[in-house]
């Protein structure tokens, strides 16, 4: 059977509904989704919190479609429950592990303690349960590929004779049916190959994690750096306006407060393009004619100046707004 994965997305409020998609792509944690409510719509989510992955028609994915009836049956057997998920975990889980899956599903944390002593005590009593190095793994009954012949089982075998109905006499001696036994070696190939994938799938985890924290670092301090660039211009600003309220409110002449200005921006590398009243020829790279568009080095007078930053490099911040002298 295909192992079809699928993300389930619970509501978040009285007014949502449950959402279920198929997953087209999965790296790591990252899914490309297309939801089953719109087949139309795709979407890239992150996997954990609301959104759930599972693999189509197991226990996990029946218990988070149907949250009350996964709260009804742990009310009534927390065991069969716990079981149920262990039969689907192919390396089997540990304690928290086992918890932490509970509540995710849905379950409060407070039902999981009280539970938890008493499927602790019956899971040890379990002939299909096994627990080793902190590890509860659900190991019978086994599945066919980890069962092999006994060596004498070349030899043809008769087909085992059905029972006798009731008062009949047996025709012949019933052929017993052969021997099977776990494989050792089977076993120790599948634990080493699941032990590589999750070796892996922990890497690419971690990986993802490092890739994230960064892009979370770079942002912080873009972040940072605009915002101290936007103070600093803030508060260049507001000391302009603080010296030319000064000077205002002490009747400097407008000649005194242009220089102070101008000095005052001189201080942040910023460089006039004229003065008002001052005659230029059209330059179409510095100028900004009022009306019409002049030729190249017809004379034009300055009505506002216009600013360049040199930073090193030249930044022309606002062009001079002039219009063309009359002859």
């Amino acid at each position: 059977m295909d192992r079809v994965e699928v993300a389930v997305r619970r509501p978040q409020g009285p007014d949502e509904q449950l959402r279920v998609g198929t997953v087209l792509s999965r790296t790591g944690t990252l899914a490309r989704v297309q939801w089953n409510d719109n087949g139309t719509v795709e979407e890239n989510v992150r996997l954990g919190g609301e959104n759930l992955l599972a693999v189509a028609g197991t226990r996990r994915h029946q218990f988070l479609m149907d949250l009350p009836a996964l709260i009804e049956r742990f009310t009534a057997d927390p065991v069969a429950v716990v079981v149920e998920l262990l039969r689907e975990s192919s390396k089997g889980l540990k304690a928290q592990a086992i918890k932490e899956l509970l509540i995710e599903l849905g379950l409060e944390p407070a039902a999981v303690d009280r539970a938890w002593r008493g499927v602790q005590a019956k899971l040890s009593k379990r002939d299909d349960v096994r627990f080793r190095a902190n590890t509860y793994r659900w190991v019978w009954p086994r599945p066919a590929e980890d069962v092999i012949d006994s060596p004498d089982s070349s030899a043809e075998v008769e087909p085992t004779a059905p029972p006798a109905e009731a008062g009949a006499k047996a025709t012949g001696p019933e052929t017993p049916a052969p021997i099977r036994k776990s494989s050792p070696r089977a076993a120790d190939v599948a634990a080493a190959a699941e032990e590589r994938a999750r070796v892996l799938a922990e890497r690419c985890e971690r990986l993802e994690r490092d890739l994230q924290s960064a892009n979370d670092r770079a942002i912080r301090l873009r972040t940072t750096q605009e915002r101290r660039l936007q103070i600093d211009v803030v508060r260049a600003l507001a000391g302009l306006a603080a010296e030319i309220e000064e000077m205002v409110t002490g009747r400097a002449t407008p000649e005194i407060i242009v220089e102070r200005v101008r000095s005052l921006v001189a201080g942040q590398a910023l460089h006039p393009i004229g003065t008002v009243g001052e005659e230029f020829g059209f330059d179409p790279a510095l100028h900004e004619p009022l009306v019409g568009a002049p030729e190249p080095g017809t004379p034009v007078s300055v009505i506002r100046p216009g600013y360049l930053w040199t930073t090193p490099e030249e930044i022309l911040l606002h062009k001079a707004l002039v219009e063309q002298v009359r002859a």
